[in-house]
């Protein structure tokens, strides 16, 4: 059974199930063997598991199954939900399926409950269930699903891949054994992905396991777990939409400057085919080959490409712009799809720029009537001041939190004088909170106009009321 008390719904709101979870729905118990069979080697591995979740092979304990079957092979990349198997047979992918089936019945029993905290109420929790569900079936047939990244985010009730949603995604696409194809992470939200079986993680550190002497492992809730690849990539930065236009070695000067000034390019890749790339053409070399021999040959005005991967790290792309203006993308399949410029990337950060100047603002101007309105140690301190919490010494210390705890205390909001509506106008300043975080700890995604647009008319009612000639 699981947990009574509050019911687990919250396995299908991303958080990654655990062989702990297993043990509490009764599905392994404590002490039980698993093996790991493995025919053309003759050999058969046991695991015991645990009272924590771990399990233990030859001694040593290791906190995912994944750990345990990579030890007990010696090599390799194994992925130990489908190695490990009970008695009866089942691996534990399937007793997590059956987990998550068993989870899914008992929320659609119950009514529905309001999380302040939940991205969707439970309603859509069963619908990405059973979305997920199908999506697994899909790539046991050998049929992935296919979906575009903002249609995905839906399931989820997102509309761009902040650091929350996105380790929601994860989880839960983990739950199922699942990833995308491409990384959904390092494209566009208009490309389009396949949910696909998830290759096994890499051996890490934690393979070593901690010996039987030890105290039991502590496992860390797998919610905190964090994403392995975070920052913008080369596939970030392309419209799915941009169709790749490109020359092949043989044509003339003309074909490639048509298509120059046509679309106007700088460059043009020069392809064999789609997989082959023999350099590319732009007005530089071109000038340059001419000027030398007023009869050159197009050949002669190709210069040399580098191509990188869609997911490789924007950063390690700069250095590369400075020199060479461009460099070639490949997609998932290995083929040649996109180019990116100096200029994509000039666009993309002036994008990125206007949103974090106009969060410093309203930090600044939120932290000075911090500093007009209120004492410190009487008025602030007892409000914004939590057990555990890190100690303020002055309103300089504060965050977007603090502002907000002291706004929504009603004594506080009278000291303004403000003619406006507490609870409407906090409400919005918590939206703008959640923004900032988008913002700050890496939004993949940018924020959109809309979003500008609340931070500015905040500003401008900050402003209007919280000046120093309005207090």
């Amino acid at each position: 059974m699981v947990d009574d008390g509050k019911r687990a719904s919250y396995l299908l709101d991303g958080r990654r199930v655990t062989v702990r979870d297993l043990l509490k729905a009764g599905l392994v118990t404590v002490g039980e063997e698993l093996t790991f069979a493995r025919p053309r080697a003759g050999e058969t591995h046991t695991a015991i598991v645990e009272k924590s979740g771990s399990l233990l092979v030859d001694g040593r304990r290791h906190v995912t199954p994944s750990a345990a079957a990579r030890v007990a092979v010696g090599t390799g990349q194994i992925d130990g939900w489908t190695a490990w198997v009970t008695k009866e047979g089942a691996t534990l992918h399937t007793l997590r399926a059956q987990l998550l089936d068993t989870v899914a019945r008992e929320t659609s029993a119950e009514p529905a409950e309001v999380d302040e905290d939940a991205i969707t109420p439970s309603e859509s929790l069963l619908s990405r269930h059973e979305f997920l569900k199908q999506a697994r079936e899909d790539a046991d047939d050998g049929e992935p699903h296919v979906v575009t990244v903002r249609d995905l985010l839906r399931h989820w009730g997102g509309r761009a891949r902040g650091s929350r949603i996105s380790l929601r995604v994860e989880a839960d696409l983990d739950n199922r054994g699942l990833t995308t194809s491409p990384n959904f992470l390092s494209v566009t939200l208009d490309d389009d992905v396949r949910l696909v079986i998830a290759e096994p993680e890499p051996a890490t550190v934690e393979d070593r396991g901690t010996g039987t002497d030890s105290a039991d492992i502590v496992v860390l809730p797998a919610e905190v777990v964090e994403r392995g690849k975070i920052g913008l990539t080369l596939g970030n930065l392309m419209n799915a939409s941009r169709v790749l236009i490109w020359v092949k070695p043989n044509a003339t000067f003309e074909e490639a400057m048509t298509k120059m000034l046509l679309d106007d390019f700088s460059q043009l890749p020069v392809l064999r085919n789609k997989y082959e790339i023999d350099g590319a053409i732009t007005w530089q070399s071109i000038a340059r080959a001419r000027l030398k021999d007023p009869d050159a040959l197009f050949s002669d005005a190709i210069v040399p490409a580098k191509d990188l991967p869609y997911d490789h790290d924007l950063n390690h792309v700069l250095p590369m712009l400075q020199s060479d203006d461009f460099v070639l993308m490949r997609n998932d399949h290995m083929e040649i799809s996109g180019i990116v410029t100096t200029a994509d990337v000039v666009g993309l950060y002036g994008d990125r720029t206007l949103p974090f100047l106009l969060i410093g603002e309203l930090d600044q101007e939120l932290r000075q009537i911090m500093w007009r309105t209120f004492e410190f140690d009487e008025e602030i301190r007892p409000i914004c001041e939590w057990p555990g919490q890190r100690k303020l010494t002055s309103q300089d210390d504060m965050t977007m939190g603090h502002y907000q705890r002291v706004l929504e205390n009603p004594a506080r909001w009278a000291k303004l004088g403000w003619p406006l509506d507490r609870v409407v106008f906090v409400a919005r300043l918590d939206e703008l909170r959640h923004l900032r975080n988008d913002i700050m700890h890496f939004n993949p995604d940018g924020v959109s106009p809309d979003a500008v647009d609340m931070l500015r008319n905040m500003l401008s009612v900050i402003r209007t009321f919280g000046g120093p000639e309005g207090s």
